[in-house]
C-alpha cells in the first residue's frame, strides 16, 4: 500500500495496548487504553501523514506536542489492530 510506504517515511510509530491484569485497579489508577502514536517531525508533514491516514479509511485525532516532535494518534482496538496489519506488509 503506497501510502503506508509514505507514511513510514514521514513517521515513527508505535501502539499502546492495555494491560488486561491491570483493570482491577480501575479507571481512576489506570487509564490505558488502545493507541497508535504516530511521531513525526514537522507540522507539516502531520498535515501529510493526517490526509494519508484519511485517505486509507482511519480517522487520526488531534495532534499534540511532545518534546521536539508531534504526536498524531489513533484510538481503538480496531483502529490499533487494522494499523498493525497495514504496517507489517508495508515496512518489509
Amino acid at each position: 500500500m503506497e501510502e503506508m510506504h509514505r507514511i513510514s517515511e514521514l513517521a515513527s510509530w508505535y501502539m499502546r495496548r492495555p494491560n488486561p491484569e491491570r483493570y482491577q485497579e480501575g479507571w481512576r489508577r489506570y487509564k490505558k487504553g488502545w493507541e497508535v502514536r504516530l511521531s513525526i517531525k514537522s507540522l507539516d508533514d502531520v498535515e501529510i501523514v493526517r490526509g494519508l491516514l484519511v485517505d486509507i479509511g482511519f480517522k487520526p485525532g488531534r495532534p499534540f506536542r511532545k518534546h521536539t516532535r508531534w504526536v498524531l494518534p489513533l484510538y481503538g482496538k480496531n483502529t490499533v489492530e487494522r494499523f498493525s496489519s497495514l504496517v507489517q506488509p508495508a515496512v518489509q
